[in-house]
Protein backbone atom coordinates (compact mmCIF):
# COMPACT_ATOMS: atom_id res chain seq x y z
CA UNK A 1 0.00 0.00 0.00
CA UNK A 2 2.81 2.46 0.81
CA UNK A 3 4.25 2.16 -2.70
CA UNK A 4 0.85 3.09 -4.11
CA UNK A 5 0.53 6.04 -1.74
CA UNK A 6 3.88 7.38 -2.95
CA UNK A 7 2.90 7.09 -6.61
CA UNK A 8 -0.64 8.48 -6.38
CA UNK A 9 0.11 11.82 -8.02
CA UNK A 10 2.21 11.50 -11.20
CA UNK A 11 5.32 13.64 -11.62
CA UNK A 12 3.80 15.76 -14.39
CA UNK A 13 0.83 16.70 -12.19
CA UNK A 14 3.22 17.68 -9.40
CA UNK A 15 5.04 19.96 -11.86
CA UNK A 16 1.74 21.56 -12.93
CA UNK A 17 0.67 21.99 -9.30
CA UNK A 18 3.99 23.61 -8.45
CA UNK A 19 3.84 26.00 -11.42
CA UNK A 20 0.27 27.00 -10.57
CA UNK A 21 1.20 27.55 -6.93
CA UNK A 22 4.27 29.59 -7.89
CA UNK A 23 2.32 31.98 -10.11
CA UNK A 24 -0.61 32.23 -7.67
CA UNK A 25 1.51 32.61 -4.53
CA UNK A 26 3.87 35.13 -6.12
CA UNK A 27 0.95 37.04 -7.64
CA UNK A 28 -0.93 37.35 -4.36
CA UNK A 29 2.20 38.21 -2.37
CA UNK A 30 3.29 40.77 -4.96
CA UNK A 31 -0.17 42.34 -5.02
CA UNK A 32 -0.20 42.64 -1.23
CA UNK A 33 3.31 44.15 -1.16
CA UNK A 34 2.44 46.62 -3.94
CA UNK A 35 -0.80 47.63 -2.26
CA UNK A 36 1.07 48.23 1.00
CA UNK A 37 3.64 50.39 -0.82
CA UNK A 38 0.96 52.46 -2.57
CA UNK A 39 -1.12 52.95 0.57
CA UNK A 40 1.92 53.84 2.70
CA UNK A 41 3.21 56.36 0.14
CA UNK A 42 -0.07 57.81 -1.13
CA UNK A 43 -0.01 60.92 1.11
CA UNK A 44 -3.80 61.04 0.96
CA UNK A 45 -4.01 60.81 -2.84
CA UNK A 46 -5.04 57.21 -3.42
CA UNK A 47 -6.60 56.28 -6.74
CA UNK A 48 -7.91 52.88 -7.81
CA UNK A 49 -6.22 53.16 -11.22
CA UNK A 50 -2.86 53.98 -9.63
CA UNK A 51 -3.21 51.09 -7.21
CA UNK A 52 -3.99 48.62 -10.02
CA UNK A 53 -1.11 49.86 -12.17
CA UNK A 54 1.29 49.51 -9.27
CA UNK A 55 0.04 46.00 -8.48
CA UNK A 56 0.30 44.85 -12.09
CA UNK A 57 3.77 46.30 -12.62
CA UNK A 58 5.10 45.13 -9.24
CA UNK A 59 3.71 41.62 -9.73
CA UNK A 60 6.04 41.06 -12.67
CA UNK A 61 9.01 41.88 -10.43
CA UNK A 62 7.82 39.17 -8.04
CA UNK A 63 6.56 36.48 -10.45
CA UNK A 64 9.61 36.42 -12.74
CA UNK A 65 12.18 35.83 -9.94
CA UNK A 66 9.76 33.33 -8.41
CA UNK A 67 9.82 31.34 -11.64
CA UNK A 68 13.63 31.26 -11.45
CA UNK A 69 13.42 29.93 -7.89
CA UNK A 70 10.74 27.46 -9.07
CA UNK A 71 13.25 26.02 -11.56
CA UNK A 72 15.81 25.68 -8.75
CA UNK A 73 13.21 23.92 -6.56
CA UNK A 74 12.09 21.43 -9.24
CA UNK A 75 14.28 18.59 -7.91
CA UNK A 76 12.54 18.88 -4.54
CA UNK A 77 9.15 18.96 -6.25
CA UNK A 78 9.99 15.76 -8.11
CA UNK A 79 11.40 14.03 -5.02
CA UNK A 80 8.49 14.82 -2.69
CA UNK A 81 5.74 12.24 -3.05
CA UNK A 82 4.35 11.59 0.41
CA UNK A 83 3.19 14.64 2.38
CA UNK A 84 1.08 12.88 4.96
CA UNK A 85 1.33 13.70 8.67
CA UNK A 86 4.45 15.46 9.91
CA UNK A 87 5.98 15.50 6.42
CA UNK A 88 3.52 18.22 5.38
CA UNK A 89 4.96 20.60 7.98
CA UNK A 90 8.55 19.60 7.26
CA UNK A 91 8.15 20.27 3.53
CA UNK A 92 6.40 23.56 4.28
CA UNK A 93 9.36 24.65 6.41
CA UNK A 94 11.78 23.64 3.64
CA UNK A 95 9.68 25.52 1.08
CA UNK A 96 9.56 28.65 3.22
CA UNK A 97 13.36 28.62 3.48
CA UNK A 98 14.10 28.26 -0.25
CA UNK A 99 13.16 31.80 -1.33
CA UNK A 100 14.99 33.67 1.44
CA UNK A 101 18.05 31.44 0.98
CA UNK A 102 18.23 32.29 -2.71
CA UNK A 103 17.76 36.00 -1.99
CA UNK A 104 20.50 35.95 0.66
CA UNK A 105 22.91 34.21 -1.72
CA UNK A 106 22.16 36.76 -4.45
CA UNK A 107 22.46 39.64 -1.94
CA UNK A 108 25.85 38.37 -0.78
CA UNK A 109 26.99 38.17 -4.38
CA UNK A 110 25.63 41.54 -5.60
CA UNK A 111 25.85 43.63 -2.46
CA UNK A 112 23.22 45.56 -0.49
CA UNK A 113 20.16 47.05 -2.15
CA UNK A 114 20.19 44.60 -5.03
CA UNK A 115 17.52 44.20 -7.72
CA UNK A 116 16.14 47.68 -7.20
CA UNK A 117 13.99 46.62 -4.25
CA UNK A 118 13.27 49.55 -1.98
CA UNK A 119 14.77 49.31 1.45
CA UNK A 120 17.45 46.97 2.57
CA UNK A 121 18.21 43.52 1.28
CA UNK A 122 16.43 42.17 4.36
CA UNK A 123 13.12 43.51 3.06
CA UNK A 124 13.69 41.34 -0.02
CA UNK A 125 14.36 38.37 2.26
CA UNK A 126 11.10 38.97 4.12
CA UNK A 127 9.20 39.31 0.86
CA UNK A 128 10.83 36.11 -0.45
CA UNK A 129 9.78 34.37 2.76
CA UNK A 130 6.19 35.47 2.30
CA UNK A 131 6.18 34.38 -1.35
CA UNK A 132 7.84 31.04 -0.52
CA UNK A 133 5.52 30.36 2.38
CA UNK A 134 2.35 31.06 0.44
CA UNK A 135 3.58 29.28 -2.69
CA UNK A 136 4.60 26.18 -0.74
CA UNK A 137 1.33 26.11 1.18
CA UNK A 138 -0.69 26.32 -2.05
CA UNK A 139 1.44 23.57 -3.61
CA UNK A 140 1.13 21.24 -0.63
CA UNK A 141 -2.63 21.76 -0.45
CA UNK A 142 -2.97 21.07 -4.19
CA UNK A 143 -0.82 17.95 -3.80
CA UNK A 144 -2.88 16.78 -0.85
CA UNK A 145 -6.05 17.33 -2.89
CA UNK A 146 -4.52 15.36 -5.77
CA UNK A 147 -3.60 12.53 -3.41
CA UNK A 148 -7.11 12.45 -1.98
CA UNK A 149 -8.65 12.31 -5.46
CA UNK A 150 -6.26 9.55 -6.52
CA UNK A 151 -7.07 7.54 -3.39
CA UNK A 152 -10.79 8.00 -4.03
CA UNK A 153 -10.44 6.79 -7.63
CA UNK A 154 -8.27 3.88 -6.48
CA UNK A 155 -10.80 2.79 -3.83
CA UNK A 156 -13.64 3.09 -6.35
CA UNK A 157 -11.72 0.91 -8.81
CA UNK A 158 -11.06 -1.75 -6.15
CA UNK A 159 -14.70 -1.81 -5.01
Amino acid sequence: MSARVNEMVPWWKRLIYSLISTVAGAGVSGACAAAQLVIANSHGHLSAAGLWMMILSFDLWIIIPSLVVWVLALPIVLLVRNIRGWRFWMYWAIGIAIGPAVVLVVALYTGPGFAGILGSSMSAVYLAGAVSGLTTLIYLLLLRLGQARAALHESAAVA
